[in-house]
């Protein structure tokens, strides 16, 4: 009888076991049907647990303000109600600090130039800018934005070395000592929060942006880490992703430079199919990305989930602004079985 019991066992589960290997596309419908199902639940959760005067006696800190998703995001605090401190690295252009400047006359808008997330000097300095705020609004430190990123979208052998040190640095680097200087600051208000602007990347691992994806998946780990650590002295760690932002921001319209340094770089044994492959991508990349003009991004999802990030009660780990039908695509691409997801990410 136990024989006979052992083996139809083993038998049924062989028969699962089968199953389940021949049916991985199900648990990839699942898990995207799951997670769009608690999405929208989010969604209809966010404006229940605001207040409508949260904003009043707190001020954000932001990096990377110089134009796109920072620039919008300090606007949108100011319109808020909120003190911001801006940094803006403005060693490209200053249109964007000097736009900012010009709100403080309302004694709510404070402009630090010169700020670089590479240099653990710059991020002190700014420390100490935001206490002399603080001390002259009588508003507390509400809000740390590390938004300041760095993108360039290329094969890894093409490029340069500095390139991808220059992209460790600005995305990952700089955003954790700017956690552990301001970290203190935060501690002094129970609910505070510390805000990482993540990405797709850090899930999808797109080709042409290893680089750039590594350091937000290293970002979302931090974060991960960091929230059960923080979260013991009262703040929470929040990761928010705004979508495809390419079309609205400047954010990619280095590119062109990028890629000409990349070419002087280029070993002289590259493959005419490789150097095919390379004059390719360059003239997509340089000419044919979108280069919407200076300003505040229009998308008003962006906003919607920032505030949610900003003022929530009780916080997720992670927001987006990507729309559902992008979403889904991403999860896809995320738990489908590996050959279904290269396939798309080759296209």
């Amino acid at each position: 009888m136990g024989i006979g019991y052992s083996s139809n066992l083993d038998h049924s589960v062989r028969v699962f076991l089968d199953v389940l290997s021949k049916r991985e596309y199900l648990a990839a419908g699942a898990l995207a049907v799951l997670s769009s199902l608690g999405f929208l639940s989010k969604l209809r959760r966010i404006s229940e647990e605001t207040e409508l005067d949260w904003h009043h006696g707190k001020a954000v800190f932001i990096t990377g303000c110089d134009s796109g998703l920072g620039f919008s995001f300090a606007n949108f605090c100011h319109k808020l109600g909120m003190v911001v401190i801006a940094a803006c690295h403005t060693a490209s252009s200053s249109q964007g600090a000097d736009e900012l400047e010009q709100l403080g006359s309302s004694g709510r808008m404070f402009v630090i130039r010169k700020f670089d997330v590479r240099s653990k000097e710059s991020i002190i300095m700014a420390r100490t800018v935001v206490e002399e705020v603080l001390l002259e609004t009588g508003t507390d430190l509400w809000a740390v934005v590390n938004n300041a990123a760095m993108l360039v979208l290329a094969k890894l052998e093409w490029l340069t070395d500095s390139m991808i040190e220059s992209q460790i640095q600005v995305n990952l680097v700089g955003p954790i000592h700017v956690c552990r200087v301001f970290l203190p600051l935060l501690y002094r208000n129970k609910g505070s929060r510390l805000i990482n602007i993540t990405s797709p990347c850090a899930e999808t691992h797109l080709p042409m942006a290893g680089v750039y994806g590594a350091t937000k998946a290293g970002l979302e780990t931090i974060s991960d880490s960091l929230r059960i650590e923080a979260g013991f002295n009262g703040v929470n760690v929040i990761l928010l992703d705004p979508g495809e932002i390419l079309s609205s921001t400047p954010f990619a319209s280095r590119q062109g430079l990028h890629y000409k340094e990349m070419e002087a770089g280029l070993s002289k044994s590259t493959t005419k199919k490789e150097l095919d492959t390379f004059n390719k991508f360059s003239e997509v990349f340089s000419n044919h990305l979108p280069r919407p003009s200076f300003g505040m991004i229009e998308e008003t999802n962006i906003y919607r989930v920032f505030q949610a990030a900003l003022c929530s009660r009780s916080p997720y780990r992670r927001y987006s602004a990507s729309p559902w039908r992008v979403r889904c695509y991403e999860w896809f691409m995320i738990w489908a079985p590996t050959s279904w997801g290269d396939r798309e990410k080759r296209k």
